[in-house]
């Protein structure tokens, strides 16, 4: 009789709260198909944030680094992860590892692709092709996604002009896959949640819409914290109901909160599924954040983003507004986005919410996984979504 085949083993890197969100559903629906078993690695970048949110998707870490304490360049830290990863990963849970999977285009993520390509272990890509056009803004974080695409073996696109990107690169076409932003399967996966609510969260969703504000972007340190507290001291005085809500990084807020007027409500780090009810309660959004430009998009909310220019264009096709660091502009930018609101079909450019599913389906056949008892993988929304290619572009848009 033969022996059956074994499952194929992926380490799906975790460094960040938003890695957590992006990479959840690609760990449920590896799971789901029955053919791959995913390894969770929580590296310590953020070592509470990232596990904390893993669990509100009902997932535990399946390996944990202790947080790196000491003060360095981030080139150093990179290395460093990059070789504590490398020894960890050469048989998680006992098991020769066959794919480490890696999202975005954080510290956690280029240490993954890095420790990948020295145990001569395939790099697989979630959000690949994002691309700002200028190496040193956002930085690092656009100079990571190149790194990564050098990396990589599977680049899985988010939309189809971060495929562009990719082909317009040299990366082989049969090597990456449109699939739609992950995010937005977290977006989806939360709507059926019921989030436990601190009494100040359940006060604003009773309330008078709020305009929300986050900030957590390295290279927004400095003026452009002064700006956007001025900011929302501004539309505070205009009457708006105005949040900001903190990062657990304190040089990214304790700039901005300490100079906010009283009027203006601060609150602490939020869970994905209470600010994803905040953020669809709310009258506009203002950020820095890339994350919350695809789930502003997906919930139809205004958007302001205090950045000169973002990675993330089909998030300007659907209405939101670029500010500069500057008071005026982003009072200005708020006012234009609630006057003019996103595009409702321009909802759908960041994908249709089963992404996950397309890069778990991919994954399992690059790794030629076997075909036993498939499990319930959306399937029915899949059979004629090629993996590949412009007309899978055109079924998420449309």
């Amino acid at each position: 009789m033969a022996r059956p085949r074994q499952p194929r083993h992926v380490a799906l890197v975790v460094g960040t709260r938003p890695e957590a969100i992006k990479l959840a559903p690609v760990c449920l629906a590896l799971r789901r198909t029955r053919r791959v078993v995913p390894i969770i690695v929580c590296t310590g970048q953020q070592a509470d944030l990232a596990p904390r949110t893993l669990a509100e998707f009902g997932l535990l870490p399946t390996l944990s680094l202790a947080p790196d304490l000491l003060h360095s360049p981030t080139f150093a830290r990179t290395s460093r992860l990059a070789g504590r990863l490398a020894t960890a990963l050469r048989r998680p849970a006992g098991k020769p590892l066959d794919l480490i999977l890696v999202q975005g285009d954080t510290l956690s993520a280029v240490a993954g692709a890095m420790a990948g390509r020295w145990l001569e272990v395939p790099v697989g890509h979630v959000e690949a092709g994002l691309r700002s056009g200028d190496p040193s803004d956002p930085w690092p974080e656009e100079q990571n996604r190149r790194a990564i695409a050098k990396l990589a073996v599977l680049h899985f696109a988010p939309t189809v002009q971060a495929w562009r990107n990719l082909v317009a690169e040299g990366i082989p076409q049969d090597r990456i896959t449109l699939t739609g932003n992950t995010g937005i399967d977290a977006v989806r996966l939360a709507r059926s949640w019921t989030p436990m609510l601190d009494t100040a969260t359940a006060g604003l969703l009773s309330g008078p819409a709020p305009v929300l504000a986050t900030a957590h972007r390295r290279n927004g340190f400095g003026r452009f914290q002064g700006a956007l507290a001025e900011a929302l001291n501004r539309l505070a005085g205009l009457g708006d109901t105005v949040v900001f809500v903190t990062h657990t990084n304190p040089r990214a807020t304790d700039p901005v909160a300490a100079r906010l007027a009283p009027a203006v409500q601060i609150l602490p780090p939020a869970g994905f599924g209470a600010f994803q009810r905040l953020l669809a309660h709310a009258a506009a959004v203002i950020t820095d954040s890339g994350g919350l430009q695809e789930e502003a998009t997906v919930l139809s909310r205004p958007a302001v983003v205090i950045r000169a220019r973002t990675e993330r264009p089909e998030a300007i096709a659907a209405g939101a507004r670029l500010a500069a660091p500057d008071p005026g502009a982003i009072v200005a930018q708020t006012h234009a986005a609630r006057t003019d609101p996103p595009r409702p079909r321009a909802r759908w450019l960041f994908g249709d919410g089963y992404a996950a599913d397309r890069v778990a389906l991919r994954i399992a056949d690059f790794l030629n996984a076997p075909r036993t008892a498939v499990g319930p993988v959306a399937t029915d929304r899949l059979t004629a979504a090629p993996l590949t290619g412009g007309a899978m572009a055109r079924q998420v848009i449309e």
